[in-house]
């Protein structure tokens, strides 16, 4: 059984959202970037959230292009 494109991005996007949930007790897992002189503090659930968003979003989008459209994706 071969796998579609779309599959593995929902797959990573769940492994990133159950890994964000597990981080979701521990209080100090923040990820700081720095812009020039500029600190941006990122909390992990809230990035792991935006990573799910994107790879779910890219899934759906492969999904709609082979289902609707009928196109082979490579």
């Amino acid at each position: 059984m071969t796998l579609k494109t779309y599959y593995y991005f929902w797959i990573t996007s769940l492994i990133i959202l159950i890994i964000g949930l597990a981080n979701l007790n521990n209080s100090d897992s923040a990820v700081d970037i720095n812009i020039y002189d500029t600190y941006f503090v990122i909390e992990h659930f809230f990035l792991a959230e935006i990573l799910f968003a994107g790879y779910f979003l890219l899934g759906l989008g492969y999904w709609l292009v082979e289902k609707i459209l009928k196109k082979r994706l490579i």
